[in-house]
């Protein structure tokens, strides 16, 4: 029996679950603190999106679709990174006219301030997202964070107060 792209793609989609790191959650989102992302995270920064691209995992297999976005850093607040650029791996996205759609998890636009908080993927150099949406924060043009309120500034003195603790 020949399996079609679309059962090939939802087993994968299946399997996601089982290999991807607890910590993504895949759209079960709890509340949790702002200490707890700090304490979890590998790495977090402050930058700038400057492209996003969605493909293939795999050009061949065509297995999973995942959404890279390729941030320029401009500071690190926690972790370090020997690269300026660091590459953000999420899975889903549109390609070829396929859809592979996680609810729960970041989405980035071109042009984007971010905050996020990161976990490093010990199979490549991207980096994942600490809890999904909830790892990632916008930062508005007038340099407050997005829902908050808070500046930027006031944000990034209370994640370091959690890193000193």
């Amino acid at each position: 029996m020949m399996k079609t792209r679309s059962s090939v793609f939802g087993l994968a989609a299946l399997s996601l679950i089982f290999i991807m790191p607890p910590s993504l959650k895949l759209g079960f989102q709890e509340e949790i603190t702002l200490r707890q992302k700090t304490e979890e995270a590998d790495l977090i920064v402050v930058g700038k999106v400057t492209n996003v691209e969605a493909r293939w995992n795999d050009p061949t297999l065509k297995s999973m679709i995942y959404t890279y976005t390729t941030l320029s850093v401009e500071e690190e607040i926690k972790g370090s990174s020997p690269e300026k650029e660091i590459t953000i791996a999420v899975p889903g996205g549109v390609v070829d006219g396929i859809a592979g759609i996680m609810h729960g998890l970041a989405h980035f636009h071109t042009g984007e301030r971010v905050v996020v908080f990161l976990l490093r993927d010990f199979h490549s150099s991207n980096f994942f997202v600490v809890e999904g949406v909830v790892g990632k924060y916008t930062i508005e043009l007038n340099n407050r964070m997005e829902f908050s309120g808070k500046s930027l500034s006031e944000f990034i003195a209370e994640i370091r107060q959690y890193i000193s603790n």
